[in-house]
């Protein structure tokens, strides 16, 4: 099974870690995310590639749940929880399936 999110991509002159910034400034006090979750948010967006965020590309980490989970010192189980909580967010933000 495979799932494919395109996107529109980042406005000129704006990076991913800007975008980084601006998730981890209203993550919390916005969206009521952990700091589980914003960290988990950070590792993903630090091991992507400045062009998966070009218009029609999509972001994509392909790192088995269970090393991301050893790096934040975590368990594979929060991720899991995390990605289902991603993928509801990920239907409601326009981005193409």
């Amino acid at each position: 099974m495979s799932t494919t999110l395109t996107h529109a991509g980042l406005p000129v002159g704006v990076t991913r870690f800007d975008l980084l910034r601006l998730f981890e400034q209203v993550a919390r006090p916005g969206f009521g995310l952990s700091s589980t979750a914003v960290a988990l948010v950070r590792h993903y967006v630090l091991k992507t590639m400045d062009a998966d965020y070009l218009k029609g590309h999509i972001c994509a980490v392909w790192t088995q749940a269970c090393r991301f989970a050893e790096a934040l010192g975590i368990t594979p189980r929060s991720i899991n929880c995390k990605r289902a909580i991603q993928r509801t967010y990920a239907c409601g933000s326009g981005a193409e399936m």
